[in-house]
């Protein structure tokens, strides 16, 4: 308690918790890890002398609480490979002392200063300038007195020099006496001008002694600099045209180059294509060669996720991978889709767009959901080397607050209509082993299950974004497509991506919407993803099994 510190980002600026806000520890709150080791989830401050007084329902006067944020360091290997660390800890920083950059802007009642390791007068001016008294400063051990008393550099009595004569231009332009000729846009053109209408040797009459000029010594005209031409950029997209002495596809590029610029044939990143390259860390090795059974060019290639090796991460992995992918397409109309969904896709998708920002790694995206799993459900989610349930997952990220289907029993003879009282709550559903053999099939039988007197039938309320289906024990075959009914228009959910499961581990196949097949292991393929060709050379059945592992969830997007 009252330990200095300091904020690290703009939590809540409402709140004045921003980057750089100063308090003292008031509090906090811990739980036990994975490893039983106690772990800092909230740190309660006290914040010193904010803009407005802060109150926050049940806690004093200007006390925020700063929770605990997952945060990611990449490692580069001596194979040159990139290995994303993740740790969770509340970002504040020990306040005792800070540097002159960090003190820029600051005033303070008390202010000790260590000025011996200052280099520059600069320094010591930031230093001594954040105190509010002489009385509350503190020179804590000597220094060095030529750094303020050895003279201005040449180069920054010229800085000072043309400041004065800008401070000059200003005034006579702002008493309306300043020649029209004087008109230049830049620093060195108006300059120039002013120095040709008075004279190199004229001297502004309150120029300090320090930077005086004459007739004996006077200031060196401005060179003549020509200003770079320029052109207003409208924003749009362009597809690079080929050279004509290079046959090879390029890449579309999301932006309008620059006039004059040279494109570049980057062939080696376009299976990122559209992607911030910089934020998806794919791990290479700088002696690779191209080999023929890499995918074409124009294929864009989804992004992995690398699997974490001492909290078993594959079922988040070989699921956000699919999902992330979903999402890709079109952020922003999928993550419209995701926050009608449920509560917990609405989160995924801020931490896609996260990712897409280039804020975090899309594997610190993974870690912050699965902490929020962890903490609805340590025992269905756990830490370590334990793995969790692909279904368990899927029904959480699944789950809405409110009925999104219901299950009535209908006469095929009359108006009779009984409803079930049970109501479905999620865009999940189990297979059983006694259905058809697909999964166009089962849904068929489920949505209309003919008994002898009566149907029953499933209704959902809104057509489903998302639809995940459990193959479990039946091992039915795997459908291109499944369909709904609105009224008489005909709705379709693509296929687009399974979990397989087998030996302990899953992994997943991704098909993106031009049905290309795409293979992901975060213990393989890690932060890639291999072509395994086009959906139409697959099967209900062949699409079953992959690579020893039998299917457990099917995924379906709506078009």
């Amino acid at each position: 308690i009252g330990l200095p510190v300091m904020l690290r980002y703009n939590d809540a600026t409402e709140c004045c918790m921003t980057k750089g806000a100063e308090g003292t520890v008031a509090g906090w709150q811990c739980s036990r890890g994975p490893e039983g080791q106690t772990v800092l989830d909230t740190l309660f401050v006290r914040l010193q002398n904010p803009p407005k007084t802060v109150n926050i329902p049940g806690l004093p006067e200007n006390v925020v609480p700063i929770v605990r944020q997952s945060t990611t360091i990449d490692c580069m290997l001596p194979s040159d490979h990139l290995v994303p660390v993740a740790r969770d800890q509340v970002l504040v920083l020990p306040n005792f002392a800070m540097t002159d950059y960090g003190a820029q802007g600051r005033t303070r009642p008390f202010n000790p200063v260590d000025l011996s390791q200052c280099t520059t007068h600069q320094s010591y001016y930031t230093c001594l300038s954040c105190s509010a008294s002489a009385e509350g400063t503190i020179i804590v051990q000597g220094f060095d007195p030529k750094k303020i008393m050895g003279g201005a550099s040449g180069y920054l009595r010229q800085e000072f020099r043309e400041l004065e004569i800008l401070d000059e231009i200003t005034k006579l332009c702002y008493d309306g006496v300043l020649p029209d000729k004087i008109d230049g846009h830049r620093r060195n053109t108006v300059i120039r001008q002013y120095q040709d209408w008075k004279g190199t040797s004229y001297m502004p009459i309150n120029t300090h002694c320090a930077i005086k000029w004459s007739v004996d010594n006077p200031m060196e005209k401005m060179p003549e600099i020509n200003d770079a031409e320029w052109h207003i950029v409208h924003k749009g997209r362009q597809v690079i045209e080929p050279r004509e002495a290079d046959n090879e596809s390029l890449i579309p590029i999301g932006f309008v180059a620059a006039k004059g610029s040279i494109p570049v044939n980057n062939q080696i990143f376009s299976s990122v294509a559209k992607r911030k390259t910089e934020n998806l860390h794919i791990p290479t090795n700088k002696r690779r060669k191209l080999t023929d059974q890499m995918h074409p060019l124009n294929v864009q290639q989804p992004v992995g996720l690398l699997w974490d090796g001492q909290n078993y991460s594959c079922a988040y992995d070989s699921m956000f991978t699919i999902l992330y992918s979903i999402w890709f397409e079109d952020s922003e109309v999928w993550t419209k889709r995701f926050e009608e969904t449920s509560q917990m896709l609405t989160y995924l998708a801020s931490e896609f767009q996260n990712v897409l920002s280039g804020h975090i790694l899309l594997e610190a995206a993974r870690d912050i959901m699965r902490t929020r799993l962890y903490n609805l459900d340590h025992t269905m989610f756990p830490y370590g080397p334990n793995g969790c349930s692909i279904s368990n997952l899927a029904e959480k990220l699944l789950i809405s607050e409110v009925p999104v289907a219901s299950v009535s029993l209908e006469c095929k003879h009359c108006p009779l209509y009984l409803p079930v009282a049970s109501e479905r709550t999620t865009y999940i559903v189990h297979t059983s082993s006694s259905v058809p053999n697909t999964t166009t099939g089962w849904w068929e039988n489920l949505l209309r299950h003919v008994s002898q007197p009566m149907d029953k039938v499933t209704a959902f309320n809104n057509i489903p974004n998302i639809l995940m289906v459990t193959i479990g024990a039946s091992m039915i075959g795997v459908s291109e497509q499944m369909t709904f009914k609105d009224g008489e228009t005909l709705i379709h959910m693509k296929l687009r991506g399974i979990v397989y499961f087998g030996d302990f581990h899953f992994t997943s196949c991704i098909i993106d919407s031009n049905k290309n097949v795409w293979f992901h292991d975060g213990m393989v393929t890690g932060q890639t993803s291999a072509n395994e060709g086009k959906l139409h050379e697959y099967t209900t059945e062949t699409m079953k099994i992959c690579k020893g592992k039998n299917a457990a969830v099917v995924i379906y997007a709506r078009e």
